[in-house]
């Protein structure tokens, strides 16, 4: 599993978690180092996307990158800071976790998950949905 977080502190909290749980798991900080673990190989059966990201590329465009050059790989985004910026109109086909410390849009009628047990069973349904 891939996940992409540009915060330390918050990636090392989800790879540390998912770990314990049993995945293997590659974290970096930036669409662009995603893109080079795709890009050198990397088994990936998920990618977990921060919806903000540094840099040229956020975690839609990296979502749409790999929807293009991996479409095999299920996409996650996640964000804990939702906010107006976020159009439901053009993110519509995107699953989106919120953490819960705002109140989270609804994107396509469904309701986000919140909360770390919720993002697991997310992951999981994701994962084999895609088997």
């Amino acid at each position: 599993m891939l996940i992409v977080e540009d915060e330390f502190s918050v990636r090392w909290v989800i790879a540390d978690y998912l770990r314990q749980a049993g995945h293997l798991v590659i974290a970096v900080p930036s669409a662009a180092n995603a893109i080079a673990a795709f890009t050198y190989g990397a088994h990936i059966n998920l990618a977990f996307i921060d919806f903000k990201l540094p840099g040229g590329l956020n975690g839609v465009m990296l979502a749409k990158w790999l929807d293009v050059h991996r479409p095999e790989i299920p996409v996650l985004l996640t964000s804990a800071h939702v906010d107006d910026t976020i159009n439901a109109d053009r993110h519509a086909q995107l699953p989106i976790l919120c953490s819960g410390r705002q109140k989270a849009p609804t994107f396509g009628g469904s309701p986000h998950t919140n909360g770390r047990e919720d993002h697991a069973s997310a992951k999981r349904r994701t994962v084999r949905a895609s088997s």
